[in-house]
């Protein structure tokens, strides 16, 4: 859903900018620059395909330069740049470079403007006509917000300005379209159910899904991570009638016709929460039998929520919550039978022997 909703952006954002410089035959004679524009390479590192920057994530611009075959070699290349972020709150911003070569020679701020945190410039020299191009990765970070109060953010179109030059060639200015900022939602899920129970009984645990927003959720799945010896499940019941599913990474994130997912419409494609709305679900399990060594046992119950929605949490709340029960066997002699207390069973049994020794006594 998320890949699906910014398509437009995503194909923007996707424009690599290539400033190919011409150089002099003769003194003061100047050959007219050209440019290309080849395969795009604007990536974000957050979800690996590009498009919105998640909050608290990066994402990376490259610029290329060369020199058209056939022309002379262009000298005392630069490139000076400037990252203007939109009015996102916070403000995504430049924060360095690509490693290695891709870095090479390129400062942030830009020195012709010392006073702009966002400009850069990368020294490039010379350049032969026809060789490969050069490339420069722009670095951009964009920081999580400080809470989810507030309304849903904007999404906001940045851009790249940039100009190549060179001593013996025209400029070459370039405006595209850079990263958009992302929504994201404090989405919480909590966990109860019964502290003890016996093999072979029926237990129910209560889910509770909310969004605290400030943006809509879309496409949450919900995963059950039970212990392997334990919980058997049965059946879901109130907000989600499905069995939990596996919650894959793709688009759609989750299968609505087989998995527990969430909508506030019946005809929602994706499903979706919208700030402020929670969903209640009972889960049905039955206690698996144990073997016969084992007394007790604490048998673990998880439930885990993604969403293809950007999801940050604040105060306590968490995308996964995990509780566990006490489970005995109905006809052995545990701990919790006598209390709880290991010292409770041993006394327990010291005093059936002093009554069975003052028994023979008389």
């Amino acid at each position: 859903m998320r890949l699906l909703k910014y398509v437009p952006q995503i194909a923007c954002a996707a424009i690599l900018l290539i400033g190919s410089f011409s150089a002099t035959l003769a003194l003061g004679q100047v050959i007219n620059s050209a440019l290309t524009m080849p395969n795009p390479t604007f990536t974000s590192s957050t979800n690996g395909a590009g498009g919105p920057i998640d909050y608290g994530g990066a994402a990376t611009f490259t610029i290329m330069v060369s020199v058209p075959a056939g022309v002379a070699n262009a000298t005392g290349v630069t490139l000076n740049g400037v990252f203007a972020p939109g009015n996102s709150t916070p403000q995504a911003r430049v924060t360095g470079f690509g490693a290695g070569a891709l870095g090479a020679g390129c400062v942030n701020p830009d020195p012709a403007s010392p006073g702009n945190p966002n400009s850069f410039q990368c020294t490039i020299g010379g350049l032969d006509d026809g060789a490969a191009p050069v490339r420069r990765t722009v670095v951009v970070r964009l920081a999580a917000p400080t809470s989810s109060a507030g309304p849903c953010p904007p999404v906001v179109n940045s851009s790249f300005m940039v100009t190549a030059s060179a001593t013996n060639a025209l400029p070459v200015p370039r405006t595209v379209p850079g990263p958009d900022t992302e929504d994201f939602a404090d989405l919480s899920v909590s966990l109860s159910g019964p502290e003890g129970a016996n093999v072979g009984d029926t237990v129910r645990f209560n889910v509770t899904i909310t969004n605290f927003g400030p943006c809509r959720a879309e496409n949450i799945c919900a995963s059950n991570g039970n212990a392997a010896v334990g919980l058997v499940f049965v059946s879901n019941a109130g907000g989600c009638t499905r069995p939990y599913g596996a919650c894959s990474t793709g688009s759609a994130r989750y299968n609505p016709s087989s998995e527990c997912g969430f909508s506030t419409s019946p005809t929602a494609p994706g499903g979706f929460l919208d700030p402020g709305q929670s969903f209640n679900i009972t889960s049905t399990y039955t206690i698996d039998v144990l073997p016969r060594s084992v007394t007790s046992i604490g048998d673990s119950n998880e439930v885990d929520i993604v969403s293809d929605t950007n999801l940050i949490n604040f105060a306590a709340h968490s995308q996964s919550a995990l509780t566990s029960t006490l489970v005995q066997q109905e006809t052995s002699c545990s701990v919790a039978g006598t209390g709880g207390s290991s010292i409770a069973v041993v006394g327990l049994v010291v005093l059936v022997a002093y009554a069975l020794n003052r028994r023979r006594r008389s």
